[in-house]
């Protein structure tokens, strides 16, 4: 089977999303769901598409209520530029369905009421996918603005504390503005749900970091950055240090010398061979 056709066996749609749309048999809101579906389908195809361009291992594409999650075999190691353009691949596709529905709405196949509605729940789901909050598209480019800036692990607990942060806001103001909106409190919970499984595997997050990172060389990154570390660091405060996207060259210090130079490979490989984790980098130069 073609991989582009694939991609559409990997479809599925979220129990969240099902509430959703019990709630809507319950209030005969079947039109407004229909519109909900499209919009939802072709941001989260946009994000699908993009991924598999640049041949990332798509494992399962599931359909929310305010967009979707695609869920990757892929942690951190990709170049910056790949996951960007993979991230607004989503909301890009909200630029083609309003000009459509204008178009439709111009030759009288949708009527006003429709067209106003379709428009309504478009900028709904792009505002609302906006917010700095993981896993939701602005959520994901506030990680990655993060992960410029400090490494991997670094970023990942600042991109949970801020994305717990506008949760609160957010959760807040839908307390205070719709209290009874069903839908939601049922995506807060969903929120709420993705941040502490993330928080709570965070380990196992960054050890496939490091395991993926291990298996690349230094040809595979298009930016090499180098570390300063003190002869007295162990290899898992040296490996805490690293970035995403990058090569790095660890530089070692000794009362202000520089008595060595260690390749990332070289780290990884002593890092996973004897699991020697707390030894002192020092030690490493010796090694090799």
């Amino acid at each position: 089977m073609n991989r582009w056709l694939q991609l559409f066996t990997r479809i599925h749609i979220h129990p969240v999303f099902w509430i959703v749309i019990a709630a809507a048999i319950m209030t005969a809101r079947f039109y407004e769901l229909l519109f909900l579906f499209i919009i939802v389908f072709f941001h989260e195809l946009g994000h699908a598409v993009a991924a598999m361009y640049y041949n990332w291992r798509i494992k399962q594409i599931f359909l929310l209520p305010f967009g979707g999650a695609l869920e990757l075999d892929e942690y951190g190691n990709r170049p910056m530029k790949e996951e960007f353009i993979v991230t607004i691949a989503g909301p890009l596709q909200h630029i083609w369905m309003v000009a459509l529905a204008f178009f439709l709405y111009q030759i009288n196949i949708l009527s006003f009421k429709d067209y106003s509605l379709f428009l309504e729940y478009n900028f709904m789901i792009l505002i609302f996918n906006g917010l700095p909050i993981l896993p939701l598209d602005g959520g994901k480019l506030m990680s990655l603005a993060l992960s410029y800036f400090y490494p991997f692990q670094q970023a990942f607990k600042k991109g949970i504390l801020f994305s717990s942060f506008f949760l609160c806001v957010y959760s807040l103001a839908i307390l205070l503005l719709s209290p009874f909106h069903i839908s939601g409190w049922v995506i807060i919970v969903f929120l709420i749900h993705s941040l502490y499984y993330d928080w709570k595997n965070r380990t196992f997050l960054f050890m496939r970091f490091l395991i993926e990172k291990s298996t690349h060389d230094k040809y595979t990154y298009k930016k090499v950055k180098t570390l300063r570390v003190q002869a007295k660091e162990s290899i898992q405060q040296v490996v805490s240090r690293f970035y995403r996207g990058m090569y790095h060259t660890i530089i070692v210090f000794d009362n202000g010398k520089e008595i060595g130079t260690i390749p990332e490979t070289q780290i990884l490989k002593r890092y996973f061979e004897n699991q020697s984790h707390t030894t002192g980098i020092k030690d490493l130069i010796y090694y090799r």
